[in-house]
């Protein structure tokens, strides 16, 4: 600790000079995510909107805002995206021209608590020491806002099950430079049961004692056939154990109401529970800006894992059979009752900030503290077979296969684990004034201290053992940017040129410290044409969270590609210590195009390219390549049934890709016209339609990665992962303040995974979103003064607007097993209503 101390000292010391240290959510996310970036402060005067529209790209007013129908300004910002920025980058955002910084409390914010957002151009990223091409985006805040809303929320499948609600209660107030907010949430969501959906093959079902079938499946006696009147295939034992049977005692027991179907125990979805609260606040005093943060949360889910079922095969003559053939017993253990998965996890936080401005230098400090607890409950069987042929079960029940003392074959493993972490954060931002006071810096400095505790049982599953893991991060950033064509006065000439540079250097407890930098150069000829390219050699570092994480066991539907068959597993996550830093090459060339006689239409076209070693990853897709990479990952039975994967994050040893895009965003905004009263425009009574619609394309050029030196090639494009080689984004949304109606929809080519003879196409879905929103006393305009009936806003919306899923198909172009309609997407179709009252 005293070495990242010693480190941090300089920092600290150049901050009082002015020095950015950034923060500990771009520690999290490592060097190659951009870190969150606090501007240099835009002085405003006069009116709050005031700004040059020089300066200005485009602008959304409260209409356009209103018309889009969300609830945050969070949710706005999502919904705005694609005519933010069309390529996906995060905005730098301000507030007043101030940047937001770590106040992400004001995302929370209803949308109309926003008087306009304006869009800087291109371009001015650079006097924010951030990429040149990325936005600028100012939130203008109105002087004073108050309000209340009250929500409930309905969710459903259409196909029925995953029934759901959620209640929520916000506080929002903004008072010149105070602000302030509350929040409070519960949400139910309920299990999707797998009885609830149609499969190709239904289980057997079991009565209270189980169910008798031959080890081949066919008829049991003819004697048995012949007394109950029909193919005796199945049947059920006498609920209580004899000392020896005889047919006739099964008479009764073949009676098909007695029988109950194995899906009402099985869960496809978990139940899940949350309830959240969160405070903060913001205040200026004088040149200093302080927020304050509080928050709690409760997150649970319930699965279950289906009635575990004891295999007794029973030979003919046995004194417990009276079949003329090999009899197999199925006998439901723990009382009949499904084994349980349960997930609780309790968090709190609290994290504060200073910033200001001073001798021409913008700094913040900021730090943050939170505290996680978390209890796991897995239960399952270790017992599943036993042939009487050859060994009796045990003293338990007795040698009576019909016992019903089945309960000591059930284990629980319990997990518990308590993680801290603590943050500082020190940031400085300014100007070379003695070089050009057009040329900014940044310095970000970040520590993270993280620690976790956690308890779990050993291999005997009755003595526990507890272990520690300490991880302190360190990371520091310098970033350089220059309007290098501003500062030489060729700006007339040349156009806007500017250029950016990045170097950092990231530490982890018990991992060598890693060196980053980044290139890119800006260049705008005319100002509706802006063309960057960069190249980032970044350090990827892990994370504390994946180093550290807490291991978590849930089961999972999968296919076995290696076997081409369905299969039920219990997948673990979490953390990997283990896991090693790696490398990173990127190169990205990107333009875009924003005609002058079309303001609100902009083209975009990209190639990226990127080359990674030793690549911190999700685990892939369990191919047969990556079982043989991975072999320590994957377990399977003595039959060769895959049972469990060990999903934790992995390094790869080398992972190339290259890309290109292109989107079109085009939007219709309506001028305010200055006549409009104000009562006109808060009904927003026959205002016209805003429209707006974007398109996004993609193609991947070459996607190949090799799990581990010495190991081929696994190309995903071929067969490697069922990658599709283009994909397609659409959005459009129009409306009034009124009321609108907005359509997202993702579209991807076909592709292939496995090789030969186990070659499957995958089909991938189209999936569209539909929303819709109104307010009626806005389209009844007499409701307006009328407390109670005015102020309602209803929202609903589709999910997977045409119940489409993904499909594996084999040669024959049938589906592969396990890859039916709702082995692939259980819920299909989900339905929402809310309905939100403002105060």
């Amino acid at each position: 600790m005293l070495n990242y101390l010693s480190l941090l000292a300089p920092a600290l010391i150049a901050a009082a000079q002015g020095v950015n240290i950034g923060s500990a959510e771009s520690v999290q996310a490592g060097f190659q995510a951009e870190p969150i970036h606090q501007p240099l402060e835009i002085v405003v005067t006069g009116d709050r909107s005031t700004q040059s529209t020089a300066d200005v790209a485009t602008k959304f007013d409260q209409d356009e805002i209103s018309s889009q129908g969300t609830d945050s300004i969070g949710e706005l910002l999502t919904r705005l995206s694609p005519y933010i920025d069309p390529e996906g980058r995060e905005p730098i955002v301000l507030v007043n021209g101030v940047p937001i910084g770590l106040d992400k409390a004001l995302l929370k914010f209803p949308p109309e608590a926003l008087s306009e957002i304006t869009v800087l151009k291109q371009g001015a990223g650079t006097q924010y020491s951030t990429s040149a091409g990325q936005r600028v985006v100012n939130l203008v805040l109105k002087a004073k806002f108050r309000r209340v809303d009250a929500e409930i929320a309905f969710n459903a499948a259409t196909a029925g099950g995953q029934d759901g609600a959620g209640l929520s209660a916000t506080y929002s107030a903004i008072k010149g430079d105070t602000r302030w907010s509350a929040e409070a949430r519960s949400n139910h969501q309920g299990a999707l049961l797998r009885s609830s959906r149609q499969f190709p093959q239904n289980p057997i079902p079991f009565g209270p004692t189980g169910y008798i079938v031959t080890p081949s499946g066919g008829e049991i006696d003819p004697s048995f056939s012949q007394m109950v009147g029909h193919a005796g295939l199945i049947a059920i034992p006498p609920e209580e154990a004899q000392a020896a049977y005889e047919i006739s005692d099964f008479r009764e027991s073949a009676n098909p109401s007695l029988l109950r179907n194995p899906d009402m125990f099985r869960s496809l979805k978990p139940a899940a529970s949350s309830a959240g609260l969160d405070l903060s606040a913001a205040r200026r005093f004088g040149k200093v800006s302080a927020t304050l943060s509080l928050g709690f949360s409760r997150d649970s889910d319930n699965s279950q894992l289906g009635v575990p079922m004891l295999s007794i095969i029973i030979p003919k003559g046995s004194m417990w059979s009276p079949f003329k053939s090999d009899i197999d017993l199925h006998r439901p253990l723990n009382s009949g009752e499904p084994l349980l998965a349960r997930n609780l996890q309790t968090q709190k936080s609290i994290s504060g900030s200073l910033s200001g401005r001073l001798y021409g230098v913008s700094a913040s400090i900021s730090s943050s503290f939170s505290t996680s607890k978390s209890t796991n409950r897995l239960q399952s069987q270790y017992v599943t077979e036993v042939d009487y042929a050859s060994s009796a079960l045990n003293d338990n029940i007795n040698d009576n296969p019909y016992s019903s003392a089945f309960s000591s074959l059930i284990k629980s493993n319990y997990e518990r684990a308590l993680s801290s972490s603590f943050s500082l954060d020190v940031m400085a931002r300014g100007n070379v004034s003695f070089i050009s006071p057009l040329i900014s810096w940044t310095v970000n400095n970040s520590l993270l201290d993280a620690r976790t505790r956690q308890t779990e049982p050993n291999d005997d599953r009755a003595a526990y053992a507890t272990a520690g893991a300490h991880r302190s991060m360190l990371a520091t950033q310098l970033s350089i940017g220059a309007p290098v064509s501003r500062i030489l006065g060729i700006a007339d000439s040349v156009g806007d040129l500017s250029f950016n540079i990045k170097f950092g250097r990231r530490a982890i407890s018990g991992q060598r410290p890693l060196w980053n930098s980044a290139y890119e150069i800006f260049w705008s000829p005319i100002s509706a044409i802006q063309i960057s390219a960069s190249i980032e050699r970044l350090a990827s570092t892990p994370t504390i969270a994946q180093l550290n994480g807490q291991t978590t066991f849930v089961p999972q539907s999968v296919f076995d590609y290696t076997r081409q068959e369905p299969a039920e597993i219990i997948r673990a996550s979490g953390g990997n210590p283990n896991l090693r830093g790696g490398s990173q090459l990127r190169r990205v060339v990107s333009a875009s195009i924003q005609p002058e006689f079309l303001k609100l239409v902009t083209a975009t076209a990209s190639y990226r390219t990127s080359h990674l070693r030793d690549a911190i990853a999700p685990f892939p897709d369990l191919t047969q390549e990556i079982e043989q990479g991975f072999p320590e990952r994957v377990s399977r039975d003595a039959n060769g049934d895959l049972i469990a994967v060990d999903m934790r994050p992995i390094n790869i040893y080398r992972d190339v890709s290259d890309e290109i895009g292109a989107s079109v965003s085009f939007r219709s905004r309506r001028t305010p016209s200055s006549t409009r009263s104000s009562r006109e425009k808060s009904e927003s009574i026959g205002s016209p339609l805003n429209f707006g619609a974007s398109f996004a394309y993609q193609a991947t050029l070459a996607s190949r990665f090799i799990t581990k030196a010495g190991l081929p090639i696994v190309k995903r494009l071929k067969g490697g992962q069922g990658l599709p080689r283009q994909s397609i984004a659409l959005q459009m949304n129009t409306g009034t303040p009124a009321f609108g109606v907005s359509l997202n929809g993702q579209w991807s080519s076909d592709a292939f995974i496995g090789v030969d003879a186990n070659r499957l196409r995958v089909k991938p879905a189209m999936i569209l979103g539909l929303s819709m929103f109104a307010y009626p006393d806005k389209l009844i305009g007499h409701l307006t003064n009328r407390s109670l009936a005015g102020h309602w806003k209803m929202t609903f919306s589709v999910q997977n607007l045409f119940d489409r899923y993904r499909q594996l198909l084999d040669k024959d172009g049938d589906s592969a097993p396990g890859y039916s309609r709702y082995e692939v997407d259980p819920v299909g179709r989900t339905v929402r209503l809310t309905i939100r009252k403002q105060f």
